[in-house]
């Protein structure tokens, strides 16, 4: 049986983002205690609310907290995106309130903030949109053998939809005619991308055991389909 060499990682994008604009960036986002939805809560970075009964309280308070920050109200903006019947929610950073659900602290001393201070807020105010609304935006590696860090080859998905772009087919195509990686192993890469994975994880390394258990569990599904029939 010939040795495999190569594999692929495939990366969320849209959780990625979040992650870097929290952890490397240093933005903190915070709820206020006025909005009891839910519906936010995956915004925050934080465990704390900040307790007030209007927006321009909560920014007092964040503000006497959070010296070394710029903070800036989280409005829903009036523009709703409408994307294939789908409506996305659009946010606004402003100093000013409007229909506020989140506050944004960006550190003084954020190296791309300080340089670019309006880029950098567009960035995060459409990272957290983009999070927000679930948009799925993907990123293919071929790895080596021990899954280095030096890729051979990558691909963005950038699509909305289960249909694929003249240059993602080409990668996809390459995946399996130069890299000698398996239909079945792209088939799970496709699956991970076209279908709402509930946990909450950013990178899924495709090794052999990775694949057996999304075959597994899509057969087990497959049969409880057709018993619920």
């Amino acid at each position: 049986m010939k040795e495999r060499k190569y594999f692929l990682v495939v990366e969320n994008l849209t959780k990625l983002n979040f992650i870097r604009i929290k952890d490397d960036g240093g933005i903190k986002v915070v709820l206020p205690s006025y909005i009891t939805s839910d519906r936010f809560k995956k915004l925050s970075t934080e465990s704390e609310i900040v307790r007030g009964e209007t927006p321009e309280l909560c920014m007092n308070i964040l503000k006497n907290k959070y010296k070394n920050y710029d903070i800036f109200y989280l409005n829903i903006s009036s523009n709703i995106v409408d994307w294939d019947d789908y409506k996305r929610t659009v946010f606004e950073l402003s100093s000013k309130s409007d229909i506020t659900v989140a506050f944004v602290c960006f550190p003084k001393n954020n190296p791309d903030y300080k340089k670019q201070p309006k880029k950098y807020m567009f960035h995060v105010e459409t990272t957290l949109a983009f999070y927000y609304n679930d948009v799925k935006d993907w990123v293919v590696y071929v790895v080596d053998e021990n899954f280095s860090e030096n890729y051979l080859d990558r691909c963005y998905f950038f699509h909305q939809e289960m249909r694929y772009y003249p240059s993602e087919k080409e990668f996809l195509s390459r995946c399996k005619n130069k890299y000698g990686i398996p239909e079945s192993e792209i088939r799970v890469a496709k699956h991970i991308m076209n279908t709402r994975i509930t946990a909450n994880k950013v990178s899924y390394k495709l090794k052999p055991d990775v694949v057996k258990k999304f075959r597994i569990v899509k057969q087990l599904r497959k049969k409880m389909n057709l018993m619920e029939k």
